[in-house]
């Protein structure tokens, strides 16, 4: 979404198929473009609304850090409550709600905030906060692969190293070894490259509101968490530790896949997005 006001989401809401309404909140360094193979899939059983969140895209300008409002999880977490509202307006029911990873930090903020307007299900694939961690155990384990991730990519952008190498660096930490960014078809890479502007951003945000055991317990809709087999330490624990702290939700984890598994299998993604919402409707 560019920087104009919250309601104006109408004109950045690309709408695929009929059905039930689904959302889709794409990840960091990416836009709604990313979603198209899956929404593709997905439109043939749901209404599909995929869309561009504030600051993300290749139209948009990013100066220095900070910007007005802040590039965040809360800010991210507002404007989708906006398109939930937007949504549940036009068809008198909630929709459900699919992100993934940084995407799927903000679903689930969106969902616990106070007068958070409720989806009628959240999918939430690999999410990356660990606020919810309590395990002393998870909580080094996420330390530790946090460090592996991210310290070289800090690094990296305060030295002012070309944004490139730093997109290459993230996609290849997230995807689990080297050569990942790499392998992946030119149009995903171009998608990442045009918002390398938002990594100093997304890596600098202040401190927000985060999700919290007791906003667990509150949350009311129904909860399908997933991550691969095969995937980064760090999303494996966080994604593991909301199914501990929400032990009524559906939790899966998918055999030979990692954290890219929306990209490289997006069939099989959209496979899993459908038989999991039809199982908890179920």
């Amino acid at each position: 979404m560019t920087r104009a006001a919250a309601t104006d989401f109408a004109d950045r809401v690309i709408v695929r198929g009929s059905g039930e309404p689904l959302v889709l909140v794409h990840g960091a360094l990416a836009d709604g473009r990313i979603w198209q193979p899956v929404a593709e899939r997905l439109a043939l059983r749901f209404q599909v609304h995929v869309f561009t969140q504030r600051y993300f895209g290749p139209a948009e300008e990013l100066g220095a850090p900070p910007l007005t409002p802040p590039f965040g999880y809360e800010t991210h977490a507002r404007d989708l409550q906006a398109v939930q509202r937007l949504l549940a307006q036009r068809h008198g029911a909630p929709a459900h709600v699919l992100g993934w990873s940084y995407g799927a930090d903000v679903a689930l903020l969106a969902a616990t905030l106070d007068g958070a307007p409720s989806p009628r299900s959240l999918v939430l694939y690999e999410p990356g906060r660990h606020q919810h961690l309590s395990d002393p155990e998870h909580l080094q384990r996420y330390a530790d692969d946090a460090a592996r991730l991210f310290g070289p990519l800090f690094g990296a952008v305060q030295r002012g190293e070309p944004l490139a190498r730093c997109v290459e660096m993230l996609i290849d930490g997230s995807g689990g070894q080297p050569g990942c960014f790499a392998a992946q078809p030119p149009w995903i890479r171009q998608i990442e490259l045009d918002n390398a502007a938002t990594l100093p951003h997304q890596l600098q945000q202040p401190a927000s509101r985060e999700v919290t055991r007791a906003d667990l317990e509150r949350l009311a809709c129904p909860v399908v968490l997933g991550r691969g087999a095969h995937t980064a330490e760090l999303f494996a624990v966080a994604t593991d530790g909301l199914a501990q702290a929400l032990p009524k939700a559906r939790h899966d984890v998918l055999d030979d896949a990692g954290h890219l598994l929306p990209l490289e299998q997006p069939q099989r993604f959209a496979q899993w997005v459908q038989d999991a919402l039809a199982a908890v409707r179920a």
